[in-house]
């Protein structure tokens, strides 16, 4: 995460980009709501440091929605690190990997596109996993983005199963 200062000492706002510091913790205040604070660690020279940030909103609504904004911010790049751990962690033969991969893909497109991608990636499939279909039939609907959910969540969790009695080849990580 980027993190720049705001210099409010003069009469408009500048933003200063930092030394990329790293942001370990962030917290509101218990006695006053108009606060809002976080630890970074950075490096200075070669050695690390933690330094504490601490700012006072006009209003504890602010505070609220820069609470919440840094939340999801950190969930994000959290969620990020964790897929690309994982990621290198799989094999080209892992399920799991062909099921992120489909993620990848459907990601940010249309429920339409989506749904067509999603059927193409199926069909692609051998006879034995095109099971899927069958519990898929009994749960269709009109909605398409629905229709999404639900064959995102039957193709998760049969690749999970899959890939909990697959065995990862070495040699095939990150190739």
């Amino acid at each position: 995460m980027i993190m720049r200062e705001v210099i409010t000492g003069r009469k408009s706002i500048g933003l200063a980009e930092n030394r990329k510091p790293q942001c370990v913790y962030s917290d509101h205040g218990i006695k006053n709501n108009d606060h809002f604070g976080f630890i970074c660690r950075e490096l200075n020279g070669e050695t690390a440091c933690y330094l504490g940030y601490v700012f006072k909103c006009q209003m504890s609504s602010v505070t609220d929605e820069i609470m919440q904004a840094l939340s999801k911010a950190f969930a994000a790049v959290h969620e990020a690190q964790v897929r690309e751990r994982q990621e290198n962690l799989l094999c080209d033969q892992c399920p799991m990997k062909w099921f992120s991969q489909l993620c990848s893909e459907v990601e940010g497109l249309p429920a339409a596109k989506a749904h067509i991608t999603i059927m193409k990636r199926l069909s692609f499939l051998p006879t034995e996993e095109k099971s899927i279909l069958i519990v898929y039939e009994g749960a269709e609907t009109t909605d398409i983005q629905v229709q999404n959910n639900i064959l995102m969540m039957l193709l998760r969790a049969h690749f999970e199963n899959k890939q909990a009695t697959h065995s990862i080849l070495p040699c095939l990580v990150g190739v």
